[in-house]
């Protein structure tokens, strides 16, 4: 049955707590097993898998396409039949120089999962018929959303942005970015899709929220804060440091990543409150900032 996938992008923010272990874990290891990494991933949804077991449990209408073949150590797909990430490895273990691809992948995979789930019932979710031809493969409606997330997620790991300006700028940069641009040079149909999607994976990524809810009460909180009119010198990077090594929830993470931003934009200066919310959590107050007066 033809597939239907919707306009909006997709998410996939649900990758961020198990890439968040994974990164603390190799800060103290330089490697990770196979089996430490199954047991990891399933926490958060995420499937670890040899490839035998790949394979065997492929759908047979997958079959017939073109696969990954056994060499390959690391690959990605999101499993039809459990709508979930799946990580296939293929060695026993993982350098930790490996992160950065596994982090791309998995966010990569999540994008393709969250289609799935938005597909109406009794539509299938179908894989590219090639992933050699890269007009085929690249132009395929779901690679479009997945792919754009990748050059954005790139985009951030090589040149780490600290505003959606500033990323804008540096895309044209960007190895995927480039590479992909270069497939559809004479086809800016498809190439304008990929930068209407990269355009609202940028958005996203810096004015992260969940749901239009959460962006309007962030909003509301975030220009309480502003109002304050006594400003004063707040070390910014430092408590960029501490939210970038904590766990956090999402909601937190946001609230809070708006109050650095908009000290940074002010040449580090912040007013009294903003530095008293900071200061808690910097005590590791766990108490949702967003709802605190």
């Amino acid at each position: 049955m033809k597939r239907k996938i919707l306009e909006a992008v997709i998410s996939s923010a649900k990758s961020k707590p198990f890439l968040e272990e994974l990164r603390f874990f190799f800060e103290d290891n330089d490697k990770i097993s196979f089996n430490q990494l199954a047991s990891m991933a399933a926490k958060y949804g995420i499937e670890v898998v040899n490839y035998d077991t790949f394979y065997d449990e492929l759908p047979e209408l997958w079959k017939k396409g073109q696969i990954p073949h056994k060499g390959i150590e690391i690959f990605g797909l999101a499993n039809p039949v459990t709508k979930r990430p799946r990580l296939v490895v293929t060695i026993d273990s993982i350098n930790k120089k490996k992160y950065s691809f596994i982090s791309i992948v998995v966010s990569h995979e999540f994008v393709h999962a969250g289609q799935m789930d938005r597909l109406k019932p009794g539509f299938i979710y179908i894989p590219p018929k090639t992933v050699y031809d890269l007009n085929v493969y690249y132009s395929d409606k779901q690679e479009i959303m997945a792919w754009s997330k990748t050059i954005v997620d790139d985009l951030i790991q090589t040149f780490k942005p600290q505003t959606f300006e500033e990323a804008m700028e540096k895309l044209p940069k960007g190895h995927y970015y480039k590479k992909i641009k270069e497939v559809f040079k004479d086809d800016p149909k498809v190439w304008n899709k990929y930068l209407k999607n990269i355009y609202n994976y940028l958005r996203m990524e810096f004015e992260p929220v969940e749901e239009k809810s959460d962006l309007s009460e962030l909003r509301k909180k975030i220009r309480e804060i502003l109002s304050e009119d006594e400003k004063m010198k707040i070390n910014y990077a430092y408590f960029q440091q501490l939210l970038d090594k904590s766990r956090t929830d999402l909601k937190n993470r946001n609230y809070l990543q708006g109050i650095l931003n908009s000290i940074r934009k002010a040449g580090g200066m912040g007013t009294k409150r903003q530095y008293a919310v900071l200061k808690r959590f910097e005590t590791g107050d766990t108490t949702p900032y967003s709802s605190k007066n």
